[in-house]
């Protein structure tokens, strides 16, 4: 009977050797697999203009980069070694997707937003991704007829819908545009905003601009006067501001708001910084910006589709209505 146990035994914590091997195994597999506690949920993904693209808070408000922190990892992507020893060398390595030397495939420039190609892999072409039509340096995707009926440039506006043509004469009878409809104190689109108070005023009137950052004065007339204007607040020139790549970069708490560097949303939507995801700019740059391991419209700071505050900027699809 004792001889029977002892065999039973051995065969038992032979196998249990076995599985926790092929587990070892498997968990090595590629050398550099990532895993996510906070900014990523499993299925979902950053494509197309449904769903939520793969930003779901799991953990509160953390996240891991890379292997969650275990083990070593790539710390030159450009040197052509195997720092880390995973067999997997510069670019070929997770642990460099997304960094300056390895950015993602984007599609952010007039080139790439006019050659019929999905350059970026999100199944979405040219001015059909948010990422051509919503960011600043791409000109080709506006709309070329504000009288046609056509969505021209595929944004999801058609005619004077499109902010490409708030400006144009064909829309004066519908949208409040221009310096003279912006100041003559009516609401000429019957939208209940008047003048400067008015969106579509702000983005088509210089009347509707903060000219002077510093008279105690509200020149645009939108009731915010100087730094409190968001004409001023992203010029640089305002103290006790977090907007740039130095104030966002220093450790500390500028703007007095609990907030330091790029978890601030001064520094994340601000268009002078390179630094922080969170603007049109960075938020399609195929860059993990603020090195928190999640690049472009997986990073909260550019998309937010849960809660109770959501957001989404402009170069990333929509979060569902």
């Amino acid at each position: 009977m004792t001889s029977l146990f002892k065999t039973g035994a051995t065969a038992f914590f032979a196998l249990a050797l076995i599985a926790v091997a092929c587990q070892d195994t498997k968990s090595k597999n590629n050398g550099s697999s990532s895993t996510s506690s906070g900014n990523t949920s499993s299925g979902t993904t950053s494509s197309g203009q449904g769903g939520d693209g793969g930003a779901t808070n799991t953990t509160g408000s953390t996240s891991s980069n890379g292997t969650g922190g275990q083990g070593p990892k790539e710390t030159d992507c450009s040197n052509n070694k195997d720092d880390d020893g995973d067999s997997f060398v510069d670019c070929d390595d997770f642990d460099c997707e997304g960094t300056p030397d390895c950015p993602l495939d984007t599609e952010n420039t007039d080139a790439l937003c006019a050659d019929n190609m999905d350059n970026d892999g999100d199944n979405l072409t040219d001015c059909e991704d948010d990422s051509c039509h919503g960011h600043p340096n791409v000109t080709v995707c506006v709309e070329s007829s504000c009288t046609d009926k056509t969505d021209n440039d595929k944004d999801g506006y058609v005619d004077c819908q499109d902010k490409d043509c708030w400006a144009d004469q064909a829309c004066s009878s519908e949208v409040e545009a221009g310096d003279a409809q912006c100041s003559d104190k009516n609401d000429n689109d019957n939208d209940n905003k008047i003048d400067c108070k008015d969106p579509s005023c702000h983005a088509t009137s210089a009347k509707c601009v903060e000219t002077a950052c510093d008279d105690k004065t509200d020149n645009d007339g939108d009731t915010y006067v100087d730094c409190d204007d968001f004409d001023c607040l992203y010029t640089g020139n305002c103290p006790n501001t977090e907007v740039t790549d130095a104030t966002c970069s220093d450790g500390m708490d500028n703007d007095g708001n609990n907030f330091t560097d790029c978890d601030d949303f001064s520094c994340q939507q601000s268009p002078l910084t390179t630094i922080c995801e969170g603007n049109a700019v960075t938020c399609a740059d195929g860059i993990d910006n603020n090195g928190d391991g999640f690049v472009d419209c997986n990073d909260f700071a550019c998309r937010k589709c849960d809660g109770d505050k959501k957001h989404s900027v402009g170069t990333c699809p929509p979060c569902p209505s």
